[in-house]
């Protein structure tokens, strides 16, 4: 059943049924081309994407044509699935149809379209008045060919950029095989659309412009199937076509600084009573410890929850409104953040990050569509900061929290401004495990483990925010079983997992938690103490050389493992360093006293490796990964094998004075050769001695 529409919508319904309108260049296919046959369990003959942008609406018609030739394919091609704003958009479904066996079957029936408001944003506890259009297709059989057409219309209306900002991304490489694809764009507007043609493989980044009254189109045939099965980094554009409005950052920034302000976001009107209620702030300072105390009020209590209705998916809410309700997205925590900073004095401004993309959105033509999340900016003491109020558990004040791995913001201005950096820390050390393993009793189940963790930085305020959030048995288990797997031990809980420190100016969170080794020595195999040292596992490797892969920025992180002995075990000094463009690593082994200590380190020294490094990279990684597991002898106070030769040592001081006296009763004190002679005993006694205890000892 078809839904009322806005008014803005010049028709009577979120969707009907027509014809093709004269603006369209709709493509005949030849007969020849709906019987190739083709392997792949669905295979596009067909694609048109063509858009016409106008002043006050932009139309996007759509063209499909694919055959399914395996079951497993019915399911999903068996539904047409179009997501409009209801407030602002409309479909015009022109053709459904079913090629088989030289026949057309007609499956447009408007009794088989539905509306249906699939709330996909509620784990992330977001809600939208976004709506799905579905066409279903009820008898689709293994090797029909499937035709549909569709035209949806976005209208300018309230909204922010709904029909008065364009951008359209359009793949040159699919997942599936394509015949034959269509891109044509059509420019009436007063202004120029930018094209700009991306494909990093081959180094391309092409821009040029669509004047007024003119149109472009793109013809291409023979896609092949191209899936990657790696990560892929945020700059890596895999043959994409963008169109855009043509405007600059600083025109993207005023505009939608204007918009904010006609809404009246930033108009200060916030009940006094509300503001009395936030403890801890004197309104009349302007300092470090007032801003700090704002930006810590808005991220732990004002919850977050995004609304995005209407103007608002892309418009914060008022902020008396957010501060009334003490909730909101991160539009409206942050426009309530400028709002109180302002009241001390503090320049804020709203400011737009790609936390995807980061810095590489500087490579794009000017968009307001390129931005996914709003954050704060400001300058304070000749320093510029940005703040992320959707944030909870962060430690530091202002000048000591984790820094924001965003890249560029765009901080939204009357003026308008153009991208700027987002100040971050150069190689931060972030995490350091101490473990001590004490082998200093006569029995296995007496010696224990104690593990000490140290979170620096982001990762501490990570950790904060899990220990409040979950049960305290949940890491029990979750330690001892990571201790189990990196220690290779059985292990059994002496002191569970607690909160040693959190000194939360420094923003560094420390931990600790103590085990008791259960088992016995025999059965061990070869009686060795095996554990591993595996930071460098969180360094992502790519499964091919083909394509780049993105890795995973683990800041510098540290693991120590003290092994303590009864006595000194043998002497061991052991170094291994691997540096290369990617990352840093180095390992050693040495003797301290009665213990034999392993340290390792890892940095991560960028974020993506290249296609052309990735061989390299891998092979570098595998000489790390042979050093992961380390091994000692596990022996109860390193016990050495009493011989009866070993008591038989006090004989030889005593047969060397009973020499002196003799060689004084013979006269013969005072004789160079004989005094030589004595001189030397001495010496060689000792290198024997020291010789005899040191094999022993190895053994």
């Amino acid at each position: 059943m078809a839904l009322a529409a806005t008014a803005q919508a010049p028709e009577e319904s979120l969707f009907h049924i027509g014809p093709i309108e004269n603006w369209v260049h709709r493509s005949e296919l030849p007969p020849g081309l709906l019987r190739q046959a083709h392997d792949a369990p669905l295979y596009f003959i067909h694609l048109s994407y063509q858009d016409r942008v106008a002043t006050d609406k932009i139309d996007r018609y759509v063209r499909r044509v694919y055959q399914v030739n395996d079951a497993s394919q019915i399911e999903d091609q068996a539904q047409s699935l179009h997501d409009i704003w209801p407030e602002s958009e409309s479909i015009t479904f022109h053709t459904c149809a079913i090629y088989r066996a030289g026949k057309t079957i007609d499956c447009l029936d408007p009794n088989r379209i539905r509306a249906v408001q699939r709330e996909t944003g509620l784990e992330n506890h977001c809600v939208s008045d976004r709506l799905t259009l579905e066409l279903l297709i009820d008898d689709l059989r293994v090797g029909d060919v499937v035709d549909i057409e569709a035209t949806q219309t976005e209208y300018a209306g309230s909204h922010l950029l709904h029909g008065k900002f364009y951008l359209s991304t359009a793949r040159l490489v699919w997942g599936v095989p394509v015949k034959d694809m269509t891109l044509r764009y059509v420019n009436q507007t007063d202004n120029g659309i930018t094209l700009q043609h991306l494909d990093s493989d081959k180094n391309i980044n092409d821009v040029w412009e669509v004047s007024a009254g003119d149109e472009y189109m793109h013809h291409v045939t023979d896609l092949e199937s191209e899936r990657s099965i790696d990560a892929l980094p945020y700059w890596y554009w895999s043959d994409y076509l963008l169109a855009t409005t043509n405007n600059t950052w600083q025109n993207v920034s005023s505009y939608i600084y204007e918009q904010n302000l006609s809404q009246n976001v930033l108009d200060n009107a916030i009940d006094e009573t509300l503001l009395d209620e936030i403890e801890g702030i004197d309104w009349q300072q302007c300092n470090k410890a007032n801003i700090t105390a704002i930006v810590r009020f808005v991220q732990e209590h004002i919850r977050y929850r995004a609304e995005s209705n209407g103007i608002h998916t892309h418009t914060p809410k008022p902020v008396a409104e957010t501060l009334r309700r003490r909730t909101g997205d991160c539009k409206d925590k942050s426009a309530l953040l400028v709002v109180l900073l302002r009241k001390i004095g503090v320049a804020a401004n709203l400011a737009l990050v790609n936390t995807s993309m980061m810095d590489d959105v500087k490579t794009l033509q000017a968009s307001a569509y390129w931005f996914n999340h709003m954050i704060v900016h400001f300058n304070f003491n000749n320093r510029s900061y940005v703040i992320d109020p959707t944030l909870q558990k962060q430690g530091g004040d202002i000048d000591t929290q984790a820094r924001l791995s965003f890249g560029l913001c765009l901080p939204l201005t009357q003026a308008g401004s153009d991208l700027i950096e987002v100040e971050a820390v150069a190689d931060p050390l972030l995490y350091i495990e101490n473990v001590d393993i004490d082998l200093r009793h006569d029995t296995l189940n007496a010696c224990t483990v104690r593990i000490e963790r140290t979170y620096f930085q982001e990762r501490a305020d990570n950790m904060r925010f899990q220990i409040a959030s979950r049960e305290h048995a949940f890491f029990e288990e979750h330690f001892l079983q990571v201790a189990q797997d990196s220690l290779n031990l059985e292990l059994i809980i002496v002191e569970a997992y607690r909160i040693e420190s959190d000194n939360k100016q420094k923003n560094c969170l420390q931990t600790v938690e103590l085990y008791q080794i259960q088992g016995d020595i025999e059965s061990h195999p070869d009686k060795t103490l095996r554990f591993c040292s595996d930071l460098h596992n969180d360094y992502l490797m790519p499964k091919r050389n083909s394509h780049p892969v993105a890795t995973a920025e683990t800041g510098r992180a540290r693991n120590v493992v003290r092994v303590h002995y009864g006595t000194s075990p043998a002497s061991v000094n052991e170094t291994f360093k691997e540096e290369n463009e990617w990352f840093e690593y180095s390992d050693t082994l040495k003797n301290r006293e009665a213990s034999i200590v392993c340290e390792t380190e890892f940095l991560s020294k960028t974020n993506s490796i290249d296609t052309k490094d990735v061989a390299g990279c891998r092979d570098a990684v595998a000489k790390v990964q042979e050093r992961s597991v380390t091994q000692l002898p596990l022996k109860l106070n390193l016990e050495v094998e009493t011989k009866a030769a070993d008591h038989q040592w006090y004989l030889y001081p005593c047969a060397y004075w009973l020499l002196l006296q003799g060689t004084k009763i013979m006269g013969l004190w005072g004789n160079p050769m004989v005094m030589a002679v004595l001189a030397a005993l001495p010496v060689a006694f000792i290198g024997f001695f020291i010789q005899h205890k040191w094999f022993s000892i190895k053994k």
